[in-house]
């Protein structure tokens, strides 16, 4: 079949691989070392559009879910019993942090890291997620160009920004404890919620990307082979 543009002439004539073939353009999944990397990202792109269903059982089952555990939720009272301004303030290994100054600043310190490699993964050139469906799924395997805010979309960067928030507000608590104003944490109440509802999110949820990064993606991404192995 002849070429349908100049571009893809040019990528043939110095030994470029083929367009993709009719399987391809169907959307089913494909082999990125057997196409040519412009016309996979158009042609896919295509596809997965046209063959994009909402998963409608998906939806209902998480909204099930979530209206099932609206009544567990904890109350105001018994979230203003635990995020009290010494729970975040007194410092657990005095001799790392002996007071809230020191505690407060590390956690700051801590949340600048954070936010400064969010920053810069934003602002960089960002990459291609390919993801990888098992052979039979009916899901579409098409790139995804993250790059920009798309970067804030895997769960990974919810629990990386999710750190850097706990911190930044913990310290902030902290340090408005050392120089005694804590009238602000007593008129805004929610300061002190806010504290202790991400640190109770946060927290599982790094330790739930870790082990998965551990235990699962490194192992398989090893076995894979290629060059990043």
């Amino acid at each position: 079949m002849p070429p349908s543009s100049n571009k893809t002439e040019g990528l043939r004539a110095v030994g470029a691989t083929t367009a993709p073939t009719q399987e391809t353009t169907q959307g089913k999944n494909w082999n990125p070392t057997n196409t040519c990397p412009d016309e996979v990202t158009e042609t896919e792109t295509v596809a997965a559009t046209n063959s994009y269903q909402l998963p409608i059982h998906s939806v209902v089952f998480v909204v099930s879910v979530l209206v099932a555990l609206i009544s567990s939720l904890p109350s105001l009272e018994s979230i203003d019993s635990a995020a009290t301004a010494r729970t975040f303030s007194t410092p657990m290994f005095p001799s790392v942090a002996p007071t809230s100054l020191e505690l407060g600043s590390i956690r700051l310190s801590f949340a600048s890291a954070i936010f400064s490699t969010q920053y810069c993964l934003a602002t960089g050139k960002g990459w291609t997620q390919r993801t990888a469906y098992l052979p039979h799924s009916k899901l579409v395997a098409s790139p995804i160009d993250m790059k920009g805010w798309k970067t804030l979309c895997p769960f990974t960067s919810w629990s990386w920004n999710l750190l850097g928030l706990s911190f930044a507000l913990n310290g902030a608590i902290a340090l408005s404890v050392h120089f005694g104003r804590e009238d602000i944490l007593t008129s805004h109440p929610w300061i002190l919620r806010s504290a202790l509802i991400l640190f109770e999110i946060g927290a599982p949820a790094a330790m739930l990307v870790s082990s998965v990064i551990r235990y699962a993606i490194w192992p398989r991404a090893l076995s894979s082979g290629g060059p990043e192995s």
